[in-house]
């Protein structure tokens, strides 16, 4: 996981000329920064400077907490590409100069921790309470086949097309009700 600055550069249309002017200014970010030793007083400077994010602006680039893979696959797959260019950034290592979107990014990573091992002591709570999801989870769709069993439902297609015709009626009725 990593801690990183980031510089974004919004793309201000769809154009070629548009696009290729956002990658440029974000070259000449890159460009700035390489020049000299980056610290986070030099980084949020150039941030300012290049950015067109208000809140890079505002941080100087500064991206609270860290980045990580995570289990959510929407999530991860949402955020693939940023972190495919800043996962692998040693401590004050700085990105090529990447695409996400409609926006080209600089990033420069502030701190880095390398995955280990957990103990049982700390995983235990998180072990514990996924047991009792699976188990819950588990018991609910047992017991849900039970009743369904027990109560031998039957469903008929002329009785749920009568109950649309009936929900059609009853929302074309409230329409035609003066307010």
């Amino acid at each position: 996981r990593v801690k990183v600055s980031c510089i974004r550069v919004s793309v201000g249309g769809s154009s070629s000329d548009e696009v290729r002017k956002a990658r440029e200014r974000a070259e000449a970010a890159l460009k700035e920064l390489k020049e000299t030793r980056v610290d986070d007083e030099r980084f949020a400077e150039v941030a300012r400077k290049y950015s067109d994010d208000p809140d890079v602006s505002r941080t100087g680039g500064k991206v609270e907490g860290w980045i990580s893979e995570t289990d959510d696959l929407l999530t991860e797959l949402l955020a693939h590409q940023f972190h495919e260019s800043i996962l692998g950034l040693k401590k004050g290592e700085l990105s090529r100069v990447f695409r996400g979107g409609n926006d080209f990014y600089v990033v420069w990573g502030r701190q880095r921790e390398e995955s280990r091992d957990r103990t049982f002591q700390e995983v235990r709570d998180l072990v514990v309470q996924d047991l009792k999801a699976s188990r819950h989870e588990e018991m609910t769709y047992r017991m849900e086949a039970e009743l369904l069993q027990k109560a031998e439902a039957r469903i008929y297609d002329y009785s749920i097309r009568e109950m649309i015709r009936e929900e059609k009626r009853r929302l074309a009725t409230r329409e035609e009700e003066p307010s």
